[in-house]
C-alpha cells in the first residue's frame, strides 16, 4: 500500500540478476491496495493474478504485459478481492460479498451468491485454503476448500469446509469466541 519511502502497487524482482525491473507498475493494476498474489503456469504462459481492492490484475509473465483486469462486471461477486488461490484446476476468489471461481478450461466464472443459498457460514469470505481431506467415515478423499469468514456484519466468524468438486458444503466450523479480545478479570 506504500509508505513515505515506497510506492504502492507491485514491482518485479529479477532473481537471476538480483535487481528490480523497471516500469509499468500501476498501468494494469486495478488498485494500489494489493491483498494477494497467485502465479499460474499453463497453456504456454505464466499469469500472475493480483487480488486488489478494485478487482484482479493479471500480469502475463511470459509477455511482460498486463492483461485486462477482472472485476464484478466479469463475474466476481464484488470487485474487492481479499484472496486468490488455485485449487482443483480452478482459480478461487474470496470477496466480502462471497466466493467465486474461474474455470480456465471453460473461460467462465461462477459466483456463489447469495452465500446462504449454498450453506456457507457467512457471506464475507476472507482467506482460502485448498486441501484434499480423507473423510474418516467413508474413507473417500474430498477436495476441501476451506473458506474463512471474518464475522463482518451479522455473520459469525468461522470456517466453511466446501467440496470444490461437487460444490457442496461439507461442514461449518464455528468459533465459540469471547465477546471481546480484552480480558480484564479471570475467576474460578
Amino acid at each position: 500500500q506504500g509508505t513515505g519511502t515506497s510506492s504502492a502497487g507491485i514491482q518485479i524482482f529479477n532473481t537471476t540478476q538480483g535487481v528490480y525491473t523497471a516500469g509499468r507498475l500501476l498501468a494494469g493494476l486495478p488498485s494500489n491496495n494489493v491483498n494477494g498474489f497467485l502465479t499460474v503456469n499453463g497453456q504456454g504462459s505464466e499469469i500472475v493474478y493480483i487480488a486488489t481492492a478494485n478487482g484482479v490484475g493479471r500480469w502475463n509473465g511470459t509477455d511482460n504485459s498486463w492483461e485486462t483486469a477482472w472485476t464484478a462486471l466479469d463475474g466476481l461477486p464484488t470487485s474487492y478481492v481479499e484472496d486468490v488461490i488455485q485449487y482443483n484446476n480452478d482459480i478461487w476468489f474470496a470477496t466480502p460479498n462471497g466466493l467465486a471461481t474461474y474455470e480456465p478450461s471453460f473461460d467462465s466464472f461462477t459466483a456463489f451468491t447469495p452465500a446462504s443459498m449454498y450453506g456457507f457460514m457467512g457471506t464475507s469470505a476472507w482467506e482460502l485454503v485448498g486441501k484434499d481431506v480423507v473423510n474418516p467415515i467413508t474413507g473417500n478423499t474430498e477436495t476441501s476448500l476451506f473458506i474463512s469468514h471474518d464475522g463482518k456484519g451479522t455473520d459469525r466468524p468461522g470456517v466453511t469446509q466446501f467440496n470444490a468438486a461437487n460444490q457442496t458444503v461439507i461442514a461449518q466450523h464455528q468459533f465459540d469466541q469471547l465477546p471481546s479480545n480484552t480480558i480484564t478479570a479471570v475467576t474460578s
